[in-house]
């Protein structure tokens, strides 16, 4: 008798056979593929052991660094400037208005304090940068990035020697 996949097999059981009796060619081809199960089961395997300590080594090391400048005092110091609502250029006849709350990360709160002096000159350089802005470049992540760095160039040349670590934008709001 044969099965739908043409293979020979007969009525009795697997048991009750001796090895090496009835087998055709087709049978050997069975016991291949018995082996190649086991060797895909294998293969997952490695995968996701190798998958998991390649994980694990990743959470450790990030887990281990070293604290950057910025958290070496343990908690961070921010300094906030106030909000600002100002018009972006624009070719066209209606206006758009950017409302930006600012806050300037620093290694230490020293260094923020020493910063109030410089508030207004701070301000007014980023007011300038930003009314140069026209909405279209306000759009996407890298534009954000670009715009931080932007920032971050400014105050630290109006605040030299004091230095400045971010700039970080607690609200963005193009209308």
């Amino acid at each position: 008798m044969r099965d739908l996949a043409g293979r020979a097999w007969n009525d009795k059981s697997l048991g009750d056979q001796d090895p090496g009796e009835g087998k055709t060619p087709s049978d050997d081809d069975a016991s291949d593929e018995g082996r190649r199960v086991p060797l895909k089961a294998l293969s997952i395997f490695l995968a996701l052991a190798l998958g998991s300590a390649s994980l694990a080594l990743t959470f450790w090391h990030f887990g281990n660094s070293r604290p950057t400048a910025s958290h070496v005092g343990g908690e961070l110091a921010v300094f906030e400037l106030a909000p600002m609502t100002l018009n972006l250029r624009s070719d066209v006849d209606r206006q758009s208005y950017l409302r930006v709350v600012i806050a300037l990360e620093c290694r230490d709160k020293a260094t923020c304090d020493a910063l109030a002096p410089y508030a207004p000159r701070l301000i007014d350089a980023f007011q300038i940068f930003l009314r140069e802005l026209r909405p279209e470049e306000l759009t996407g992540t890298a534009s954000l990035f670009h715009i931080k760095g932007e920032l971050l160039k400014r105050v630290n040349a109006l605040a030299a020697p004091l230095r400045v670590e971010q700039v970080l934008f607690n609200e963005f709001l193009v209308q």
